[in-house]
């Protein structure tokens, strides 16, 4: 079986991150994606459970994609090596493919590298034309529709929205 790991923070998922997912679906038997905090930026926009949510209810009744909610219980899985070990634990004889986009130059300096390359193949995909596979990401980024939400919204499901405000109308008032 062919495995694709799709991991970020997906915060918010945009239609780039969805037109990935469809590829995959083409290429892979299986896609599992995971919503991850990144531990390095301050700014959170949309929480975790915000995030997990959303995802599982655009791919409920989608039997080939997989959304993992390990994040809320293991810290750890932020780690890529942590995802691929889960997997080869659920599924020890699958080929897997750990998708990065082509803005990680280099995953030598990832916790575990030896372990990622050891497990894994590599898929990269390109957000505007550079290194990886171009697969329609619109060359839109998360942190582009977060700086600039009116302008970037076209980019987003209406589910996501309407989580963006309710969250950004809870945080006003508590401010």
């Amino acid at each position: 079986m062919k495995i694709a790991l799709y991991g970020g923070s997906f915060n918010p998922f945009h239609i780039g991150h969805e037109n990935i997912i469809n590829h995959l679906e083409k290429e892979f038997d299986l896609v599992y994606v995971t919503p991850v905090d990144n531990y390095q930026k301050d700014q959170i926009f949309l929480s975790l459970k915000d995030r997990l949510s959303s995802l599982k209810a655009i791919y409920k009744d989608n039997k080939k994609v997989k959304i993992l909610d390990n994040n809320l219980k293991d810290k750890e899985f932020t780690y890529s090596y942590r995802f691929i070990e889960f997997i080869k634990e659920k599924h020890p004889n699958s080929t897997i493919s750990l998708v990065i986009g082509s803005d990680y130059k280099d995953i030598n300096n990832w916790k575990n590298a030896d372990y990622i390359k050891k497990n894994s193949k590599i898929y990269r995909v390109s957000r505007n034309g550079g290194e990886g596979l171009d697969i329609g990401c619109l060359g839109i980024s998360s942190t582009q529709i977060r700086e600039d939400l009116n302008t970037n919204k076209k980019y987003l499901r209406k589910e996501i929205i309407d989580i963006i405000t309710r969250t950004l109308k809870a945080s006003s008032r508590n401010k």
